[in-house]
């Protein structure tokens, strides 16, 4: 079994620009390869910034993670009590019945001013 090689001629295309860089001067070349230096430069601290952005946010979102998780751990260690709860539950509601406005706004009927009841 034999293995066929690629040929090693090159398309046009592609010899195309290496006889333009052959025409141009050597000083023209040497800008050139400048502008290529800088570009490479510009590419590697550009993904330098890219990987200080990265690690910032996981170390964001980490810290996100662990004050979340503190926040539950103190709710969870001073729960409210079901006492407690009821007893502003049942305040806020009988505020809602007692304010005329309110009851005009969610539709309760107040007896002995419409001259019906409920």
């Amino acid at each position: 079994m034999s293995i066929k090689k690629a040929s090693k001629r090159r398309s046009t295309v592609v010899n195309a620009p290496r006889r333009a860089q052959k025409a141009m001067s050597r000083e023209a070349r040497s800008l050139y390869a400048e502008i290529r230096q800088g570009i490479r430069h510009l590419e590697t601290s550009i993904g330098e910034i890219q990987r200080g952005l990265r690690k910032a946010e996981h170390k964001l979102e980490a810290d996100a993670r662990a004050r979340i998780r503190e926040l539950r751990k103190d709710a969870r260690t001073t729960p409210l009590s079901a006492s407690c709860a009821r007893r502003s539950y049942r305040i806020k509601s009988s505020a809602i019945h007692r304010d005329p406005e309110t009851q005009a706004i969610h539709g309760y009927h107040i007896q002995g001013r419409e001259g019906g009841s409920h």
